[in-house]
């Protein structure tokens, strides 16, 4: 199964290629957001499990996040603190200037709190 998924992996890590060529080719590279995350890890046995179900363990809930754009983030900035996926959208605003008053129901916050 490893096998299979790193298979996987190296096939999608192509594409992500191929998109980085096109961009690049076409003068939008640095123009872009580019985002890569996962919805969910997998198990390969690790606590009894294989696949990505039945478990709330770091192998399903630890997935990347890579976010590049060259006109606000400094190449090669790494965060080491736990981040959510759920401020995703709100990130891709501030990076996007978008006014606080225009997106008050974007915070990515849980509660219903105003």
């Amino acid at each position: 199964m490893k096998g299979i998924y790193a298979g996987d992996i190296s096939f999608l890590d192509s594409q992500i290629g191929r998109i980085f060529e096109f961009l690049s080719e076409n003068d939008m590279l640095d123009d872009t957001i580019l985002i890569i995350t996962s919805d969910h890890g997998e198990n390969f046995g690790e606590h009894g499990y294989i696949e990505h179900q039945f478990t709330l363990h770091n192998t399903l809930l630890h997935v990347p996040l890579i976010i590049r754009y060259p006109k606000k983030i400094r190449p090669g900035l790494v965060v080491n603190e736990r981040v959510s996926t759920i401020f995703l959208f709100s990130t891709i605003l501030d990076l996007l200037d978008i006014p606080a008053f225009l997106r008050r129901q974007t915070t990515g916050r849980t509660d219903r709190g105003s």
